[in-house]
């Protein structure tokens, strides 16, 4: 009966890593500034990619402590900034995103992260 109930707990546990990112981040979303690319996916995870010389695709996990702040954390597997999690405050107005640092010890993670956004317009996703 207990292994019953725990299955049960876990199938609950798993549900709610299928919920959407809050309406405000849906989407895929390009930093003109800096040329990355960012997007929130269902699975409480996201990508970043990096534009640049050597582009790279970053993954990891968005958590959503309260409304208008995103946590991101990096895949440990990764090894860029272990451990860390950065909270962002966005904001949507219209067709632009704006992520504001409110605490992030990873330097690079806020200069790839912090910003004005604006929809994709190409296939870079």
């Amino acid at each position: 009966m207990l292994f019953v109930l725990a299955c049960f707990a876990g199938c609950a546990t798993e549900d709610t890593f299928q919920q959407p990112p809050p309406a405000p981040l849906s989407g895929d979303w390009i930093n003109d500034a800096n040329g990355n690319g960012l997007q929130f996916q269902y699975n409480n995870r996201f990508v970043l990619y990096i534009a640049g010389d050597q582009p790279q695709r970053l993954t990891g996990w968005a958590y959503f402590p309260q409304t208008g702040h995103v946590s991101l954390e990096f895949d440990s597997r990764l090894n860029q900034c272990p451990g860390k999690s950065g909270v962002y405050m966005y904001e949507r107005d219209g067709d632009k995103l704006t992520l504001t640092v409110v605490q992030d010890d990873c330097a690079e993670r806020k200069d790839w992260v912090a910003g004005t956004w604006g929809p994709k317009s190409s296939g870079w996703f």
